[in-house]
């Protein structure tokens, strides 16, 4: 049986853990050179598995632009997938914290609508003293001195209901 040349089986070379910087090299532009979808797919699964398996030669050819083009482009699928999941993962983070955020501003808005319903209570309270103290010919001095308002705004809520002193 004939020897198999290194450079026309690069393919089963590849497949080794011992590739070296100049094999990488070789099998890049061997993969650069093929055309048609099947032939591509099949030589991009092949230069996966290299580049996982030479990890360390994978690192000194980044530095040489051309062959980091190339990295670029055999890498392209995943580096697309790991884009996509980190953008995923930060939108999920964004979407989370949108959430807390308005269950924070409603339950503010809560607090808020239970805050202006009490102020209201206490009002109708105070029109209510003012109504019964009326009736019970306290004047409207007196009135206005134990409700702590105005004497003006006194006359108008008893005015309102129809009540003079």
């Amino acid at each position: 049986m004939k020897e198999l040349e290194e450079r026309e089986h690069i393919w089963l070379e590849s497949l080794s853990k011992k590739l070296g910087k100049e094999g990488l090299k070789r099998l890049i532009r061997k993969a650069e050179g093929l055309e048609g979808v099947h032939s591509r797919s099949l030589a991009d699964d092949v230069l996966q598995l290299a580049v996982n398996a030479n990890k360390d030669v994978v690192e000194i050819l980044k530095g040489e632009d051309s062959m980091c083009r190339a990295l670029m482009e055999i890498m392209k699928p995943e580096i697309e997938a790991e884009v996509e999941a980190r953008v995923k993962e930060k939108m999920d983070k964004i979407e989370e914290e949108r959430g807390k955020a308005e269950k924070e501003r409603a339950e503010a808005e809560q607090e808020r609508v239970k805050a202006q319903q009490e102020i209201i209570k206490i009002e109708q309270e105070r029109v209510q003293m003012i109504l019964d103290m009326a009736k019970e010919s306290f004047s409207l001095t007196m009135i206005a001195k134990l409700v702590r308002k105005p004497l003006d705004e006194v006359q108008k809520i008893l005015q309102s209901q129809g009540i003079s002193i």
